[in-house]
């Protein structure tokens, strides 16, 4: 859990080397930016939390191939497009 840290910048790259991760929380920080295609290096995560922080752009289309992902919260973002 890295919620609510104060983090800011753009989604941190380091992350996608932890392929044997199965949750994710980086809600209520400030990161900002897209997020990474390469995402799909995270074949193991099952839940995914990045809302309510200021990440934009589409959504990548890669969560469709992201099999063990059975929750993601994208919200209070400023994404466009559709999921």
């Amino acid at each position: 859990f890295v919620s609510s840290n104060g983090l800011r910048g753009s989604f941190p790259d380091e992350i996608l080397h932890l392929t044997n991760l199965v949750s994710l929380q980086l809600d209520f920080n400030s990161f900002t930016g897209k997020l990474p295609t390469d995402l799909k290096l995270l074949s193991k995560i099952e839940q995914l939390s990045l809302h309510n922080n200021n990440l934009e752009g589409p959504i990548p289309d890669v969560f469709a191939s992201m099999t063990n992902l059975h929750l993601l919260l994208l919200q209070s973002n400023r994404f466009s497009g559709f999921i």
